[in-house]
């Protein structure tokens, strides 16, 4: 993550101390930031051998350190003011096969996504819900949005089945407006519409019509989309 000039990164000690390290933007400064929490990871083998780590979900936004715990009894969104030492609960999922995921920051808000798994595990009822950064207040914005989406100015673009659609925040619209077979892996901003293909990107413009999906140089392939910005696109292929 980076916020204010420091590239932030996760880590952990072998006690399971989880920290937030800080890496100046010119790399000068390295350190230990802050701790978050701990969580007791799990051993194989002999002592010493193999240790089994889940990453916590987070993203930082305006001041604030936001994370999720893995496998918590009751799934838990917390914030932390950076370089502090007090932790607040911000959202409490306390249900049956709870599942709560995917924080996306935007504006005044923190957009995420929870419900409560099916009996054997293979679907979610749930949505996307917002938290007002300013007022504390928890409002639910889409239902049955369990899949990628992306927040652009007053439009909310969520994944189904069937392609992505695009929701007004007033809810004057919902509508699809990029068909496609299977659930989307996409991103979004002003302009374009990113869906990750196989093997390549696809790219339609805001409103869904298609663009064009970019030649790759010889034989490579994407494997793995991380989008990026209105200017560039990061992924990972061979």
């Amino acid at each position: 993550l980076f916020c204010d000039g420091f590239v932030y990164i996760l880590g952990h000690d072998f006690d399971g101390e989880h920290y937030l390290y800080r890496i100046s933007e010119d790399g000068s400064k390295q350190e230990q930031y802050m701790r978050l929490y701990k969580k007791e990871l799990t051993q194989t083998g002999s002592e010493g051998q193999s240790m089994r780590y889940t990453t916590p979900e987070i993203c930082i936004h305006k001041g604030y350190v936001y994370f999720i715990i893995p496998r918590e009894t009751v799934p838990t969104i917390y914030r932390m003011q950076l370089g502090s030492e007090n932790v607040e609960k911000v959202f409490e999922l306390k249900t049956e096969r709870p599942n709560l995921y995917r924080m996306l920051p935007y504006g005044d808000f923190i957009f995420f996504q929870a419900g409560i798994f099916s009996e054997d595990y293979l679907d979610v009822d749930g949505g996307i819900f917002a938290y007002n950064v300013t007022n504390g207040e928890i409002k639910l914005v889409k239902s049955e949005a369990i899949s990628a989406y992306k927040v652009v100015g007053n439009s909310l673009y969520y994944a189904k089945s069937d392609g992505v659609y695009r929701f007004a925040m007033d809810g004057t619209l919902d509508e699809r407006i990029v068909e496609y077979e299977e659930y989307p892996i996409f991103s979004a901003d002003e302009k374009y519409i990113y869906i990750e293909g196989d093997n390549n990107i696809i790219i339609y413009d805001i409103n869904g019509d298609y663009i064009l999906t970019p030649q790759l140089s010889d034989n490579l392939e994407i494997i793995d989309t991380y989008f990026g910005d209105s200017k560039y696109i990061f992924a990972k292929g061979y």
